[in-house]
């Protein structure tokens, strides 16, 4: 393991690297029309994520090389597997990609991350790594506020106000999420339980004023699902999971019979066109699976190949709205390297969760931390593209997952007290907490 002052210098580059590749300060002023030349540049990744891109990369190779002889050893599991064929099937598209200069540039960026990730938690461990998700995601949202106080877009009285700080909405949500669950996860093992505890009232706060129902779905729902998993055994646990489901689901059906209304409890205070739901996305689901998807079912159009500027320009016509994204990750997988290459991907995330459950139950903060975002990405995926693009937390948080679990390190001893507590906000007795 490195020294703190070296872990500081890894928290800075991989917040200033992050900072680049994924935010943008302009943000709260809104987009561009996405059916325009510059969007679709941007969308390729523009000066600062290029950048970032290649601060990153050499990160990674440097964190690699310099850790080569210590750190945490990286043992084969299922999800590096996986991650591997995922990898190299990637690669191999880029054969058969419809647009080549697209797809190297998609693939630099999962190679890039790939690379940061196993760097890191070579150098940092797995407890370091889930507390540089607390600092990196607090700085982003303390930055977010100040720039929209200095753009002139903080309201956060305003009826149709969603705050957005320095990425959109959606993302900057699922960085709330982010940081409530390292947060979370380092106030089960942990001494310093005050910043953690103001830690997770930002995020808290974050995901309300983004009106993300998505990410604050999600955050709530995985982190019930995780506890519940952790806690139970058994029939009680079978009883806990069919109630969970009964739980999310009831609304649902009695909004279909006609005997609730849930829109305006789901709404958030949002006035959405009805592209913003789930039942206007499913036209757009429709024509991506059975206008392209059957063209080339098995293998795809390359990865992140599809989403050119005259399919968006064609897409967009035919649905009425502006469209870059399948907002799906499931479908968007599909479109890009094929049912074969979706196959792996769900599998790999899929693999990710029950590894990440098996660490958490030695009270790894890592594992509680990466089962949540997992859980996570798999709900949010459903009616957001956000995961699978490099410009996405989500992406690279798996990514990471893959070497962070599969590494050999002493757990932690467990706490005692109340699964309750143990899992959200109570930490050892100094006697028993591990240095911080």
């Amino acid at each position: 393991m490195i020294s703190l002052g070296s872990k500081w210098i890894d928290y800075t580059i991989l917040t200033c690297c992050f900072l680049l590749i994924i935010h943008n300060m302009d943000a709260p002023l809104g987009y561009v029309n996405p059916l325009s030349i510059e969007a679709y540049a941007a969308s390729s990744g523009g000066l600062n994520k290029q950048v970032g891109a290649i601060l990153l990369f050499a990160y990674g190779i440097f964190a690699l090389f310099e850790s080569r002889h210590r750190g945490p050893e990286i043992t084969l599991s299922m999800p590096i597997v996986l991650l591997g064929a995922f990898f190299l099937f990637a690669t191999l598209s880029l054969g058969w990609s419809s647009d080549l200069r697209v797809s190297a540039g998609r693939w630099f960026g999962f190679a890039t991350y790939t690379l940061a990730g196993a760097g890191a938690v070579r150098r940092l461990g797995s407890k370091d790594l889930v507390r540089w998700y607390v600092i990196a995601h607090c700085s982003y949202l303390f930055l977010g506020f100040f720039n929209e106080i200095r753009l002139g877009t903080f309201h956060p009285l305003a009826t149709s106000y969603r705050y957005a700080g320095i990425n959109d909405d959606n993302s900057t949500g699922n960085e709330a999420a982010v940081l409530a669950f390292s947060s979370i996860a380092m106030l089960r093992n942990c001494s310093r339980v005050r910043f953690y505890r103001a830690t997770l009232l930002l995020a808290l706060v974050v995901l309300l004023l983004t009106r993300s129902r998505t990410a604050l779905m999600s955050t709530i729902f995985a982190l019930l699902l995780v506890y519940g998993v952790l806690s139970l055994r058994g029939i009680k646990l079978f009883i806990y999971l069919y109630g969970l489901a009964i739980l999310v689901s009831l609304p649902f059906v009695l909004s279909s019979l006609g005997a609730l209304d849930i829109s305006n409890s789901l709404s958030m205070g949002r006035k959405d066109a009805s592209h913003d739901t789930l039942t206007g996305r499913i036209p757009l689901w429709s024509e991506l699976l059975t206008g392209y998807v059957d063209r080339r079912p098995i293998v795809g159009y390359g990865y992140g190949a599809f989403w050119t500027r005259e399919r968006i320009e064609d897409i967009s016509n035919d649905q009425g709205w502006s469209i870059a994204a399948a907002h799906s990750i499931y479908v968007d997988s599909v479109l890009a390297v094929g049912y074969c290459g979706g196959i792996l991907y769900f599998s790999l995330l899929l693999s990710l969760f029950v590894l990440s459950l098996r660490i958490a139950r030695t009270n790894r903060q890592d594992g509680f931390f990466f089962a949540c975002v997992v859980c996570a990405v798999l709900l949010d995926g459903f009616s957001d593209s956000g995961p699978w693009y490099v410009a996405s937390i989500y992406l690279f948080a798996p990514i990471q997952a893959c070497f962070s679990l599969s590494s050999r390190q002493n757990p932690v001893s467990k706490s005692k007290g109340s699964p309750a507590r143990r899992i959200f906000l109570t930490p050892l007795p100094q006697s028993m907490a591990p240095d911080d």
